[in-house]
């Protein structure tokens, strides 16, 4: 699919244009898998909660559909996309993803039970770091940049 451009602005214009399709369409489903793998690994497999049903990948914290992207950053040829897990809590309506990485009372809110009747509540109110981990998975395998390169080769780019 052949481009003709008549300028510099506008061929810039459509890279960057095709780069945050890129991003929206490729970048962020990989990322968004990345996130709920770590979710079941880091959260889940924690512990086994008493007082709740866990939602998972069904509109719980492992669901990928509660991971939103937004790109908050076009400066000269490169581009800054936001990506946040936006899970409310079932019974309080509040965002969960900070709570549950950072800990109880954290500064990202406090947990309703602080105890539990098999003495184990230390293993939900401590930080359990899914967001760090998917980062660092990223980081490890490069998955999002692998997903960079895939969708702008299906846009007729040619990538080294």
């Amino acid at each position: 699919m052949a481009r003709n451009f008549s300028n510099l602005n506008d061929l810039f214009a459509a890279i960057q244009s095709d780069m945050e399709d890129v991003m929206n369409q490729d970048v962020l489903p990989s990322t968004s898998q990345v996130m709920s793998e770590k979710t079941q690994t880091e959260v889940y497999d924690a512990y086994d909660p008493y007082q709740h049903q866990r939602r998972g990948a069904s509109g719980g914290l492992a669901d990928p559909s509660n991971v939103v992207g937004t790109v908050i950053d076009r400066t000269g040829y490169g581009m800054t996309m936001l990506i946040q897990n936006i899970t409310k809590g079932a019974n309080s309506g509040q965002p969960i993803a900070g709570l549950i990485e950072h800990g109880d009372s954290n500064g990202h809110g406090e947990y309703d039970w602080k105890t539990n009747r098999s003495n184990t509540a230390y293993k939900y109110l401590q930080p359990r770091r899914f967001m760090f981990e998917s980062v660092r998975h990223m980081q490890l395998t490069l998955s999002h940049v692998k997903a960079m390169k895939s969708g702008l080769r299906a846009r007729g780019y040619t990538i080294k």
